[in-house]
């Protein structure tokens, strides 16, 4: 009894054993005798595609001055820099128990299930076992800080950049056409090809730009690629071209947007070069059988004279040049002055069934021509009727 009151409670004992004048040993409580702190390092890139794999590093310390007991540590992802309850632990372990200033560590490769946008990890520990995070300030605290992924499910990249010729000189019009694909599991957005031009084989975005081209959205696993022509100058010297995709909308990997370099050489003015200027047919739809008036003029797009060549025209499918095109004439081509024409005029019978076709005219290459890539052009799409009995 003290003051006509019972004690009762833990302390009853202490505070009579006071009361009654006995010696007490007394073990106080260190707060920070033990204190268990989490680090949390991410290994691979910021950027994770969906069903990736995150590389990190953990470490567990005591930095207290008495052994720890056995904890718990959690793996919590967030939707921001901070942890609360609402908050997710996806992985979870045991702390063995650490001497002063002792530590654990350990790396691990886990899968995350990574959704667009940003989220944050935290290493956790707890001497708890527990399925959710815990509504407790002590747990918030015990948390490193967090390590920031990425997630996509789209990624484009630069397969390969296609440089035709690739020896130009100074000022001539090169045709540049990329590669893009889509390496991601969703759908992209559209988004725009920049060409730049690099004195090395490293291609950034400070690199001098060339062109831009649109790029269409892409499936996963789809490619795109389109020809781009465009003037290149620069002095003499070894170039390197390459392209990068960027303004894609929802795109977070973007460290791997462009290709490598590809060699371009720029050499000195001194060499022909043959183009064709200029291709047409009077008229454009004939009978089968019919002769008719085919048209071509080269010109000597070079800095020296070329040798004479020959010139020869088809009728294909393709409005390119296709290696399965066969010719149906084949004239000379006299000697050309730099900055010169040369046209070619002739009646004769294309020797094809009905259909439609694509006039195409290719001279041969000379003698020290630098490249033959712009040695062909396209002429009017032209139309083959049936043979006309009544003629």
């Amino acid at each position: 009894m003290a003051n006509g009151k019972e004690l009762v409670g833990p302390g009853a004992a202490l505070i009579m054993a006071l009361f009654a004048g006995q010696p007490v040993a007394m073990a106080l409580e260190n707060p920070e005798a033990t204190k268990l702190s989490a680090e949390l390092e991410l290994l691979n890139e910021v950027h994770v595609l969906e069903g990736g794999e995150a590389n990190l590093r953990s470490w567990i310390r005591n930095s207290g001055s008495a052994r720890s007991s056995k904890h718990h540590w959690y793996v919590v992802r967030s939707e921001d820099a901070s942890v609360t309850g609402d908050d997710q632990i996806i992985y979870r372990g045991n702390v063995p128990e650490l001497d002063p200033q002792g530590g654990v560590g350990f790396n691990w490769h886990q899968p995350l299930i990574v959704t667009p946008g940003s989220q944050w990890l935290f290493l956790c520990t707890w001497p708890d076992a527990t399925e959710s995070v815990v509504a407790d300030a002590a747990f918030y605290r015990s948390c490193s800080r967090g390590v920031e992924i990425r997630g996509s499910r789209m990624d484009l990249v630069v397969s390969h950049v296609e440089t035709r010729p690739a020896r130009i000189v100074s000022g001539v019009t090169v045709i540049f056409r990329a590669k893009v694909l889509n390496q991601g599991k969703g759908a992209s957005a559209p988004g725009k090809l920049f060409y730049y031009l690099s004195r090395n084989p490293d291609i950034t975005s400070g690199d001098s730009l060339l062109g831009t081209d649109a790029v269409p959205g892409l499936e996963p696993g789809e490619s795109w690629s389109h020809p781009v022509s465009t003037p290149v100058t620069g002095r003499v010297g070894d170039y390197w071209v390459g392209a990068c995709v960027r303004e894609v909308v929802g795109e977070i990997p973007v460290d791997n947007n462009c290709s490598a370099g590809y060699q371009l050489a720029i050499v000195e003015d001194r060499f022909p070069d043959l183009v064709i200027d200029r291709v047409a047919v009077r008229p454009e739809s004939w009978n089968e059988g019919v002769e008719v008036d085919f048209y071509a003029q080269v010109a000597n797009a070079g800095a020296a004279r070329s040798t004479a060549t020959r010139l020869v025209f088809y009728l294909s499918e393709h409005s390119e040049p296709d290696p399965s095109d066969l010719p149906f004439a084949e004239v000379e081509v006299e000697a050309i002055q730099p900055g010169r024409r040369s046209e070619v005029d002739l009646f004769q019978d294309a020797g094809a069934v009905p259909g439609l076709y694509w006039l195409i005219a290719c001279v041969l290459p000379v003698d020290d021509e630098i490249d033959s890539y712009n040695n062909c052009g396209t002429g009017p799409q032209v139309e083959i009727l049936p043979f006309n009995f009544s003629d």
